[in-house]
C-alpha cells in the first residue's frame, strides 16, 4: 500500500503550510482545502505567548486563501520584518512593523481573537456591547463588564477607540 509522504499534500483537498514564528506549535500543518490563514495559525495552537499581535494584525490577513505550499509567519515581539503567508513573499521582504492598534469599535472577530486573553466568547461580547453602543475608552472594556481588569491591562498597549 502507498503512503502520503510526511511533507507533502498527496491527499486530495489537502493543503500542507509551514506556520512559524510565534505560534504554540510551529511547523507543518495539514488544512483542507480552502482554508484561510487564521486557520493555519489556528492548527498551530494559536499565537503564543511572545507573538506580536499588533504587527500581526496590520502585516497578515487572517482572512487571505493559503495555497499548498504556502508560509505562514507570526511574528514574535521585537523582530522588525514581517514575513506574509504566501509562496511569493521571501522571507524578511514584507513591509516593517508598524505595532498598529486594534480599534475595538471595528475590529472583525478574527481580529480580536488575536489579542491575549480574548477568544471566541469575549470577542462576541465585545462585538455585541460596541452594537449597543460604540466604546469611548480602552476603560469601557471593564466598566461595561466585557473584561476584568487583568485582561484589560493586557489589551491596553494593543488596542485603540475611534469613532
Amino acid at each position: 500500500a502507498a503512503f502520503a509522504s510526511p511533507v507533502t499534500g498527496d491527499l486530495p483537498g489537502e493543503l500542507v503550510v509551514d506556520v512559524e514564528g510565534a505560534v504554540r506549535r510551529p511547523g507543518i500543518q495539514r488544512l483542507p482545502a480552502g482554508s484561510r490563514v487564521g486557520d493555519a495559525i489556528a492548527a498551530a495552537g494559536g499565537y503564543g505567548g511572545r507573538a506580536d499581535v499588533g504587527a500581526t494584525a496590520q502585516n497578515i490577513n487572517l482572512a487571505e486563501a493559503l495555497q499548498d505550499g504556502a508560509k505562514v509567519r507570526v511574528p514574535p515581539l521585537g523582530e522588525t520584518a514581517i514575513a506574509g503567508p504566501t509562496q511569493a513573499t521571501p522571507v524578511g521582504t514584507a513591509p516593517q512593523g508598524s505595532g498598529a492598534l486594534i480599534d475595538l469599535n471595528h475590529a472583525d472577530e478574527g481580529q480580536l481573537e488575536s489579542l491575549p486573553g480574548i477568544g471566541p466568547v469575549t470577542a462576541g461580547k465585545i462585538i455585541d456591547a460596541r452594537t449597543t453602543a460604540a466604546f469611548g475608552t480602552i476603560d469601557d472594556l471593564a466598566t461595561r463588564g466585557v473584561v476584568g481588569p487583568s485582561t484589560l491591562e493586557k489589551l491596553r498597549p494593543l488596542v485603540t477607540v475611534t469613532p
